[in-house]
């Protein structure tokens, strides 16, 4: 692809080069990086001393990749060795991503991801990106989990790319970019006192889910998909979304006693002959309603989601944080996980009911809830130590 056509001003300074003229006269100047395109602004400098500058850089920046691709080419004798990045990642989406078996919503966020990079890095030789360079562009242009995210995307096209013969280098510079895995999450915890407020404030049948949703560490999805005709001689079964086609622990099978079966009658008595537990009567029947339903009171997730911050905001509890510090319906599943362990619970019997494939996911959820006193002693004698 021609890059794109340079506006008259810049027509005739250097690639990534550009002038910008204020309205008293003064010129600056700025050098755009051609990887991590983060603007590096110059100031007042000379035109003679600024094209000086940028095409140094250039010199150093731009490789022509269709010369040294032609030139790996030749002394390998492997016809993909000087492969752009755009022509990996199209590799990658048709042979590695449907191996992936994620859902379709980690899949949608995936490819946006993908159609990032490519955008970002594709005119390039992946042969030739430096840790550098990789380092720079993940720094400039992402922070905490995003960083997380899509560092761990190019570290596994690199590896993709070296299955295939692609990547011909023994390293994989992605893996050597800082990991920064001890990043914490904005998000805040929910406690008691938060569950509480929300409850308060929340009609009935949000009241259901979040104690349903308490007592089996089900998530959204679950929640408001599960059925009555799901409860089966006295245990209700639910299959966990997000892990089924990864692992059997997906399957769960719960007896329905006590406060769970409070709740499901509780739900049921609410409803009118819906076959969902969790479902709500529209105030109105309006056009369209039905769109992806097939039930008319049943609750779609992504309404679920708006309703619930709608009464986490309106309960006025969490006025004082930051809206991405404000803990989703997601939170509840770690208040209740560390309720179970308080009540005298073991880390394996929430991680079942978490569906969780090793206690190390489970820890991640139970982290940040209470501080976990150290028992010691302090049994140090005055009398003998300063022989009073």
């Amino acid at each position: 692809m021609p890059p794109r056509r340079r506006s008259k001003k810049n027509r005739d300074l250097p690639d990534n080069l550009s002038v910008d003229t204020k309205k008293n006269g003064a010129v600056y100047y700025c050098y755009t990086h051609p990887v991590t395109k983060k603007r590096n602004h110059w100031g007042r400098v000379t035109k003679a001393r600024a094209v000086a500058a940028a095409n140094q850089l250039n010199a150093k920046l731009m490789q022509s990749e269709d010369l040294i691709g032609e030139v790996l080419t030749k002394e390998t004798g492997n016809t993909v060795t000087g492969a752009l990045f755009k022509t990996v990642i199209e590799r990658y989406k048709a042979e590695c991503m449907p191996n992936k078996k994620n859902r379709a919503s980690t899949l949608e966020i995936q490819g946006y991801r993908i159609k990032r990079l490519e955008a970002d890095l594709g005119n390039k030789s992946i042969q030739h990106y430096t840790l550098k360079e990789l380092s720079d562009y993940l720094d400039s242009n992402f922070n905490k989990d995003p960083y997380i995210k899509y560092r761990a995307l190019l570290v596994d096209i690199y590896r993709f790319a070296k299955r295939k013969g692609i990547y011909v280098k023994s390293d994989n510079p992605a893996s050597e970019t800082e990991a920064k895995n001890n990043i914490e999450k904005s998000r805040k915890r929910l406690n008691i006192e938060g569950y509480k407020a929300i409850y308060e404030v929340a009609p009935g049948w949000m009241q259901d889910a979040m104690d349903f949703s308490l007592i089996t560490l089900q998530g959204r999805h679950e929640v408001v998909n599960t059925k009555f005709d799901d409860v089966i001689d006295d245990h209700i079964h639910i299959i966990r979304e997000k892990t089924k086609d990864k692992t059997e622990k997906a399957f769960i099978r719960i007896p329905v006693k006590d406060d769970l079966k409070k709740v499901i009658t509780r739900a049921e008595l609410r409803s009118s002959n819906s076959p969902y537990i969790i479902s709500r009567k529209p105030e109105r029947r309006v056009k369209g309603m039905m769109n992806n339903r097939d039930h008319w009171q049943q609750v779609l997730p992504d309404y679920f989601t708006k309703q619930f911050k709608k009464y986490r905001d309106a309960c006025g509890f969490f006025d004082h944080l930051k809206p991405k510090e404000k803990p989703t319906f997601h939170e509840i599943r770690a208040l209740g996980g560390d309720l179970y362990l308080q009540a005298g619970y073991s880390k394996d019997y929430v991680s079942s009911l978490y569906a969780h494939t090793t206690l190390k996911t489970t820890d991640i959820y139970l982290k940040g809830h209470r501080i976990k006193w150290s028992e010691c002693e302090a049994n140090l004698s005055l009398k003998t130590a300063l022989k009073r």
